[in-house]
């Protein structure tokens, strides 16, 4: 019996031998063809071109729901919204007021060739946190994403869920739906946006 793993390990290691010849690496891409790869990596394309619809200048009209069930904060403001960085990026700057006090933000949304995916960010004057990128799809003339943040509130990390629908050159609107702790979520804020004439 005190043979046996010493048995079984030569067993195990005659297994492994082949009279087979090992499979050749693959071979590294030259620099032309990573090149090629980089530039369609980093062209805009038609996903980007339907962003174009949220380029202007737009009246905001805002409903923030601070607790389930009460009426919401309104107030309105005013969004511009521009291509960046060879037509690659949008990136919005948003002028309003909260509660009394002047509000200001910026936004930036795109999509990645890479992952398939619309991406987005915001950062704004009522925190110094720059919110993780946000992920998802395309449907129609809906963009969803959706990212894990954290809420300062509480100390916790949730999820927050984005949707833009996009009605037509001139309006669309943005929600934002937050995670519960009981694994639902509430509908937090809901921006319309109007082209400005």
């Amino acid at each position: 019996m005190k043979h046996a793993l010493p048995f079984a390990l030569v067993l195990a290691l005659a297994a492994c031998q082949s009279t087979e010849p090992a499979p050749a690496p693959a071979e590294a891409p030259g620099p032309e063809e990573m090149m090629a790869r980089m530039e369609q990596l980093a062209a805009p394309g038609p996903e980007h071109a339907r962003l174009d619809d949220l380029v202007g200048t737009f009246d905001a009209a805002v409903k923030i729901w601070m607790v389930p069930g009460a009426p919401p904060e309104e107030s309105t403001g005013t969004m511009v919204n521009e291509w960046i960085l060879g037509g690659r990026y949008v990136r919005g700057e948003y002028l309003g007021s909260f509660q009394g006090s002047e509000f200001t933000g910026v936004s930036i949304i795109g999509f990645d060739n890479a992952t398939q995916s619309y991406q987005g960010t915001w950062l704004d004057s009522m925190t110094t946190a720059i919110l993780p990128v946000s992920h998802g799809v395309r449907e129609a003339s809906v963009i969803t994403m959706e990212r894990e943040m954290l809420d300062p509130m509480s100390g916790n990390m949730v999820s927050e869920r984005d949707v833009f629908r996009i009605e037509s050159r001139d309006r669309h609107t943005m929600e934002m739906y937050v995670g519960t702790p009981d694994g639902g979520e509430m509908k937090s804020m809901e921006i319309v946006y109007t082209r400005r004439r």
